[in-house]
């Protein structure tokens, strides 16, 4: 991680049930290899009767030199993608998602209820495999990797040096780089948090349902759904919660900063009132540091940014304002 471990364990100690204790692991010594190791964990092998719990949604939010985009899967299992030409409802009885910017241009790896896997990138439509309930995707030094969670618990690992399992019992997980070292970070079954980087193996807390994760200037951003709906960030700052009622988030980095001239950055995918013109060349902002999304359990979903709080999308049923 960035160096900081809980600064103020007492506070989560008592409300959260977060610990500071590291787990000590031997691990390899470079993630750059692309084939990382988790040991078997026998207090969590994988019962032989396990049967995934049905998902709450995800939410998946990326950068791309030219707008933002946010894939949200929604708890009845419709995927819907933001952008800055507005939302549009790709699929239905989904799972999962995620979404990266790579070389060739966005990837969405889409989990169907069904467990199919397939991957929707600038050369078609692709399916991976089967069986699966989770997925997450990140662009590093060697290319694609994905984290997978396969429905008997067993987390798997595929990039270009072909397919790894890593570990069982397992009940989602999120890869994201920091610089051109693997951060994985894996919810058990018994809803224990560890982060997997290169200086080993590290319990982050218990009780959680969700995490993102993203790096940034200031070094590393964790976002966790706690079990009970409440939304918690650790960060180089510390420890606090954000907000209650919350079923997902995704959380990334912005650019931040003015748009150079003759550049267009299509940034303004908010629904809540006219969406103006796109923002180009005239000095205009773009979010600035860390973004994140939420999705909440009155089906809003909001996104919290330098501007401040903006939605994305209304509770189902709410008139647009004009």
């Amino acid at each position: 991680m960035c160096g900081f471990w809980f600064p103020r364990p007492v506070f989560l100690a008592r409300t959260t049930g977060f610990t500071s204790s590291r787990r000590p692991v031997k691990m390899p010594r470079s993630w750059t290899s692309f084939r990382p190791t988790l040991e078997a964990f026998e207090d969590r092998l994988t019962p032989a009767s396990f049967t995934a719990a049905p998902p709450d949604g995800t939410v998946s939010t990326v950068f791309t030199p030219s707008q933002q985009v946010v894939e949200v899967v929604s708890a009845d299992g419709d995927l819907t993608q933001y952008d800055a030409t507005g939302s549009h409802l790709l699929a239905t009885g989904v799972r999962s998602a995620s979404v990266a910017y790579g070389p060739g241009g966005l990837v969405l790896a889409v989990v169907y209820q069904d467990g199919t896997l397939y991957q929707y990138d600038a050369g078609g439509s692709h399916l991976l495999g089967t069986g699966v309930v989770s997925v997450s995707g990140a662009f590093g030094p060697n290319g694609e990797v994905l984290a997978l969670v396969l429905q008997d618990g067993s987390l798997l690992q595929l990039d270009a040096a072909g397919s790894h399992l890593l570990g069982t019992g397992a009940s989602s997980s999120k890869v994201t780089f920091n610089g051109n070292s693997e951060v994985l970070d894996v919810i058990y079954q018994d809803g224990s948090l560890y982060q997997y980087d290169a200086g080993g193996a590290h319990l982050v807390g218990s009780g959680v349902a969700s995490v993102s994760t993203t790096f940034g200037p200031n070094g590393e951003v964790l976002d966790l759904v706690l079990q009970d709906g409440l939304l918690f960030q650790i960060d180089a700052t510390g420890s606090r919660a954000l907000a209650s009622g919350v079923l997902a988030a995704g959380t990334t980095i912005g650019p931040g900063g003015t748009v150079p001239p003759g550049q267009v950055f299509n940034v303004r995918f908010i629904v809540e009132g006219p969406i103006p013109g796109n923002v180009g060349g005239t000095g205009e902002t773009v979010p600035l540091g860390q973004v994140y999304d939420v999705y909440f359990t009155d089906g809003s979903v909001t996104q919290f940014d330098s501007t401040g709080a903006n939605a994305i999308s209304l509770p189902p049923g709410t008139a647009v304002p004009l």
